[in-house]
């Protein structure tokens, strides 16, 4: 007996099948948006991510922006770095497909707004980080409990300025208080320059201000308010995940920091001049000190969460030194604390940022 084997191969096609078989090999797809930060809405400079999830075998993607495929983008999620309106307003799909068919996912309409305080604003995470500075630190302070080492947890993400406050955003909102407060009151002149010669109160005072008009004009994003950042929030966005005494290291010079009184610029230089810090801040260190919202009040040495500085107290905190620092540049260490009253001089300055409301 002669037996025979006979093989062959078959192709099925998508023609060949019912309806109902082909609904379930057909790909299956649904998209969302997701923000970087929590404040659902896109601003201009921000990132969003629209991320698309698929069900099926043998998948191929492809991102439509008002009907035309964007080109390279044929992966599930899609990031959108450095918004713009102009560039990135429109309707996006998802498109997803295998041999047995496509689909796609509902449009979804993407407007960016535009608000010149918040795109010059970077999101921060929260996290865990050592507050203070080892007692072998140069310039660290004589004081045992003043830079005493400790952890902090900062529980919720904040948005901090990139920059110090200028003098041109300074008067654009300042002249619209009711208070007799000098809208031009720095020494050195110039829009680009951080304002200074601001006291600890018209820092106040400016933040209030900009809340009533932000709010006001439907600017202010909702559950969110501007504020001066706490110790912890400005020390934790200076370190930039760093231990050392400057965000760079250990050391320090007049290329990477505005410092040293007449022995260097003698005045403040124009903001974002230096390089940034590893997270994207300029002029942690130097150019001005920068008030925060705390009463000073010594460290102690457990740990804590959120912290918001003494409950007592005529003393307040300026951080990051300033051009009118010694050259040996102790004052702009990451960990220094600057405890004055709420007097004003032509180093003092200010931040701002943009937190969750009590």
């Amino acid at each position: 007996n002669q037996t025979n084997n006979v093989s062959a191969n078959i192709s099925v096609t998508p023609s060949m099948l019912s309806d109902s078989i082909l609904k379930y090999l057909m790909p299956a797809v649904e998209a969302s948006v997701t923000f970087v930060s929590p404040i659902e809405k896109a601003y201009e400079g921000q990132t969003i991510l629209l991320s698309g999830k698929a069900d099926g075998r043998f998948l191929e993607y492809e991102w439509y922006k008002n009907g035309e495929p964007i080109i390279g983008a044929n992966k599930t999620d899609l990031v959108i770095v450095d918004l713009n309106s102009s560039t990135h307003e429109g309707n996006y799909t998802l498109v997803v497909k295998n041999e047995f068919g496509e689909t796609e996912t509902d449009s979804f309409s993407l407007q960016v707004f535009s608000d010149s305080i918040i795109q010059n604003m970077i999101w921060v995470e929260p996290g865990t980080f050592m507050m203070g500075s080892p007692s072998s630190e140069v310039g660290r302070a004589n004081y045992d409990n003043e830079e005493l080492l400790h952890e902090v947890k900062i529980t919720e993400g904040y948005f901090l300025g990139r920059f110090e406050v200028t003098q041109q955003l300074y008067e654009s909102i300042i002249t619209q208080s009711s208070e007799d407060i000098n809208a031009t009151p720095s020494k050195f002149i110039g829009g680009s320059l951080p304002v200074e010669q601001i006291s600890f109160v018209d820092a106040q005072e400016f933040v209030r201000v900009l809340n009533n008009l932000a709010s006001n004009e439907d600017r202010l994003p909702q559950g969110w308010e501007y504020a001066l950042p706490t110790e912890a929030q400005w020390e934790y966005a200076c370190r930039a995940g760093t231990s050392t005494p400057y965000s760079w290291g250990e050391d320090i010079s007049f290329e990477l920091a505005n410092y040293g009184y007449l022995e260097n610029l003698g005045q403040t230089a124009e903001v974002g001049s230096y390089l940034p810090n590893p997270w994207g801040f300029f002029d942690m260190h130097g150019n001005v000190m920068e008030w925060v919202s705390d009463i000073f009040g010594a460290y102690n040495e457990w740990a804590v969460s959120d912290p918001v500085g003494a409950s007592s107290g005529s003393w307040r905190v300026l951080r990051g030194g300033g051009w009118s620092s010694g050259i040996a540049a102790a004052s702009l260490r990451s960990a220094d604390r600057a405890s004055i009253s709420v007097d004003k001089s032509e180093s003092t300055g200010f931040r701002l940022a943009l937190v969750k409301a009590n």
